[in-house]
Order: C-alpha cells, then structure tokens, then sequence
C-alpha cells in the first residue's frame, strides 16, 4: 500500500486537535472485548462475526486487540457479518493494532457481509492499525466484500479500514486513540441506505482514482492545489470525522514520520 506522509504544521496540530475533540465529544464507543496488552503472539486472527437469524434477530459482535507481532508471523483482522431472516440486523465490528517491533511479517484485513432476507441489514467494518518500527516490515493487504441474494429491501455494507504507522520513538498507542478506533468502527458500521464514500484522511488527495470505493491518497494538510481560501470547505459525515480524527491522534501518538491508509468498501 502507498505510504502517505503528513507534514507537520502549526495548523495541522491545531486541526487534529479540533478533530479529536469533537469525536470524543460525541461519545466513545467501549467493546465488551478489549484486551490492549501488548503480548507478544505468533500467528493471530482477530476475528468478529455476527450471524442473525430468526432465533437471533439483532446480533453485534464487536472485539478490539493490541498485540506485539513476532518476526515473520502473520496477522489477520477479519469481520463477518450476515443477516439471513426478514427485517434482521446484524453488525461485526473488529479493531486490531499489531505492534511490529523487528523483521518481516504480512498483515491482512477483511471486512465480509451477506444479506438474504426482506428488509435484512448486515454490516461488517475491520479496523487493522500497523505499527512498526525503523527496519521492520509489512506485507498488507485490504479488502471489502459484500453478497445479497435476490432479496427485497435488504442491505450488505462492507468496510475494511488499514493503517500502518512508523514508530520511530518505540511508543505504543494511547488510550485516547484506543476509544477513537473504537468509534470509528462503531460510527461506521451503523447501516445507511447509500454507498459509503470515505477519504483515507481529512484533506487526503488521491494519489491515484478510486476503483471500487477503494482510495489510496498522500496525505498533506491540505488538498494538492486547493487551500482553505479557494473552496468552501466540504461537508464531513460523522463517518468521516471519525476516520480523520484517529489519523489525527496517531500522529499525535508517534511523532512525524510517515502514515499509510487504505480504505476498501463494498455496497
């Protein structure tokens, strides 16, 4: 994935500041599994999966881990969400942060929805945050996908949300960015009736065009050619307050240095 790189300004930090207040001001989402530990793993799946059915008509899983990722191990944050009775609703919210101290490792995230029954909402957002230090690596991948069978009124929404960070000074995330990640798998798996369109920052140019909702951007205060005097500024959804104001206290957590977002959706 592109490495998006933010350069640091008086008027960014005053931004980020801005925008972390206002999404903790709006309340910050707390999942009932949430282990931010840091221990040390080999290969780990961080997974949530909510299935509705007509025993079960409204499910939410919801699961949020931090570990330390060994050299050559993998990670893989996976969502899964199915609705598969009339007028059920089911939601999959999964928030993993892999700390990779030294060598080589792959990181996967997936967000996956299927709806099949009248009036039936299924939502599946994966939130996988990298952080790595100088010399270490990471082979990533980001994907969004969703299935709905002949059903009427029924609603699919995949979000698959990766970031990976430099840690130049050995920091690990903070408890503020902790709730922010939260929220903003909480914010943004609600189901809406339109497509969701989300930039990978607040101000991201597109380092190339959009393909299936999915954006990769370098990341500067403001757009490439546009300042806050030449356009009126663009209205923010609460989805993409949410996403701006985590990369904005990730910053914040670890100093300049380079972040990379990739967001990939799907109905």
């Amino acid at each position: 994935m592109g490495v998006l790189r933010l350069t640091a300004t008086s008027g960014v930090v005053r931004s980020a500041a801005a925008l972390v207040a206002a999404a903790l001001s709006a309340g910050g989402a707390w999942f009932p599994r949430a282990d931010w530990s840091w221990a040390a793993r080999n290969d780990t799946d961080v997974v949530t999966a909510a299935a509705a059915t007509v025993a079960r008509d409204a499910v939410t899983d919801s699961r949020a881990l931090a570990y330390r990722l060994e050299a050559g191990a993998a990670a893989r944050a996976i969502a899964k969400s199915g609705a598969d009775c009339d007028f059920c609703q089911s939601r999959a919210q999964t928030v993993a942060v892999v700390y990779v101290p030294h060598g080589a490792v792959t990181a996967d995230n997936v967000a996956a929805a299927w709806a099949a029954g009248k009036g039936a909402t299924a939502s599946a957002v994966s939130v996988q945050v990298v952080v790595r230090r100088p010399g270490a690596s990471a082979d990533t991948s980001n994907h969004a996908v969703v299935a709905r069978r002949a059903c009427d009124g029924c609603a699919a929404q995949a979000i698959a949300v990766q970031i990976v960070v430099l840690n130049p000074y050995g920091r690990t995330i903070s408890p503020r960015s902790r709730v922010l990640l939260q929220r903003l798998a909480d914010v943004v798996s609600v189901p809406t009736s339109s497509a969701r369109r989300l930039r990978p920052a607040g101000g991201a140019a597109r380092a190339a065009p959009a393909s299936a909702a999915r954006t990769r951007a370098l990341i500067d205060p403001e757009p490439h050619g546009v300042t806050s005097h030449d356009a009126p500024p663009a209205r923010v959804t609460p989805d993409q307050q949410a996403l701006d104001a985590v990369v904005a206290q990730l910053r914040v957590d670890f100093g300049p240095g380079s972040i990379a977002v990739d967001v990939a959706s799907d109905g």
